[in-house]
């Protein structure tokens, strides 16, 4: 990474460009940042890396903060513009997709609002919509009690500390405090007391139905800076959103691994439609299957009933594709999609699991199909996986369904299958597809 310097005014901004993909994007940190210190911290580090696969990726220290002039102070919201512009007029982006996290958010969308023509995508990651615990209750009280916060940077040593106990509580101790320590390295006291100053009486509710490009949100659900409220809001009020929210207390979504690997590929799918760079590739065989009828099932058995037989289902599945030498990925309302390593399990399981279901008093269809999926965590994603799905929704009650590729890996294993012709895939164009009739 090499670190350059544009003038705004007579302030020096310190930035970097990453990455040589053809998206351009301009990543607006929270309220302090230090583009010399990320390496210290490994998963901040391969979160950015991560992003710089499928983008060209600028950061940059805002003014007063990191190796930006820290002497300068910040500029208010209102005119923060300014230095985003020279930002993007030195990166050589004429248009260019937008990231907020936390305080940056707030920049990102007043950019996004007032200069729709060079936004391509904005995202808001852990952001503020206002200066209040709940956006969406008048009486709401403040996020923070913000004199006695500002006061408590006077011992900036043990404010970092309480800061980052409750910005990432349950991430590793020796991550943490490489974080407060680049939060001392990248402003002073005074520095962030005036930082902290002009976050007070924030409130951008008004301007949210003014957000005229796509946009993406997201959100811990037990984030303690900024509560979920927060995302909530902005889900429930922004025209067209995406909206993520996150299982984790980790306001800085990259010190919890699983968060950040569910953050880049939610990320890489909203700004460039595919899931290919964030995530590790793996050759596996995916199954789905899917109760037929269910809504008629449900109303003839009655509620009680039907989650007695859905609670069975799903441990049933469970079980049955680990007996095959797969697993369960999750569950997808009446059915269940699982992965595994060889197409011969996928077939024996997908068998198995019609039985089942029979002995149940349901039926259910199956479709297979083998490629090259991406992990994110324990999902999946890619096109092999949205073909198994597109073959199992053309299935009929208690027919399994597969492709070419599949007839061919299990070659030789004793499968035999029946011609059903070629079959438009919504989105894929035509496939041909086989019904497997044994063994």
């Amino acid at each position: 990474m090499e670190i350059r310097y544009a003038q705004s005014d007579d302030v020096s901004l310190a930035y970097a460009v990453e990455g040589e993909a053809g998206l351009p994007l301009v990543f607006i940190p929270g309220i302090v940042s230090n583009l010399a210190m990320d390496e210290t911290v490994p998963l901040m580090a391969r979160f950015y890396e991560r992003v710089a696969r499928f983008s060209r990726f600028v950061r940059w220290d805002r003014r007063g903060t990191g190796l930006s002039d820290q002497s300068a102070d910040p500029l208010p919201l209102a005119e923060q513009a300014r230095d985003l512009e020279v930002i993007r007029r030195a990166a050589g982006f004429e248009r260019f997709a937008v990231v907020g996290f936390s305080h940056g958010a707030v920049l990102a969308l007043r950019y996004a609002v007032d200069h729709p023509e060079r936004v391509s995508h904005l995202v808001l990651m852990a952001a503020p919509v206002c200066d209040a615990r709940d956006p969406g209750d008048p009486a709401s009280p403040p996020l923070s009690p913000w004199q006695r916060l500002i006061e408590a940077t006077h011992d900036f040593a043990r404010y970092t500390k309480g800061f980052m106990a409750v910005a990432a509580p349950s991430a590793e101790p020796g991550a943490r405090a490489r974080m407060e320590n680049m939060m001392k390295a990248s402003v002073s006291p005074g520095g962030m007391r005036r930082l902290l100053g002009q976050i007070r009486e924030l409130d951008l509710r008004d301007a949210l139905g003014a957000i005229r490009v796509p946009t993406l949100v997201v959100h811990a659900n037990r984030d303690r800076i900024f509560p979920a409220e927060h995302g909530r809001y902005f889900a429930a009020h922004v025209p067209g959103v995406r909206y993520l929210e996150l299982d984790t207390d980790a306001h800085i979504f990259p010190l919890d691994a699983s968060a950040s690997a569910i953050t880049l590929a939610a990320l890489e799918e909203f700004l460039t439609g595919s899931v290919v760079h964030s995530a590790d590739r793996v050759m596996t065989t995916v199954l789905f299957t899917d109760i037929v009828d269910s809504t008629l099932a449900q109303q003839r058995m009655g509620d009680e009933a039907w989650r007695t037989l859905r609670k069975s289902f799903e441990a049933n599945s469970r079980r049955l594709a680990e007996q095959f030498g797969g697993r369960v990925v999750q569950f997808t309302g009446d059915g269940v999609m699982a992965a595994f390593p060889a197409a011969s399990q996928a077939l024996r399981a997908a068998r198995a699991l019609g039985e089942d279901a029979r002995g149940l008093g349901v039926a259910i269809r199956a479709g297979v199909h083998a490629g090259e999926a991406y992990t994110v965590e324990d999902q999946l994603f890619g096109t092999c996986v949205t073909v198994a799905a597109r073959v199992a929704a053309h299935a009929s009650a208690g027919e399994l369904l597969t492709t070419e590729t599949v007839s061919d890996l299990v070659a030789g294993s004793g499968f035999t299958f029946r011609d059903v012709g070629s079959v438009e895939l919504k989105g894929l164009g035509p496939r041909r597809l086989l019904a497997v009739t044994a063994p």
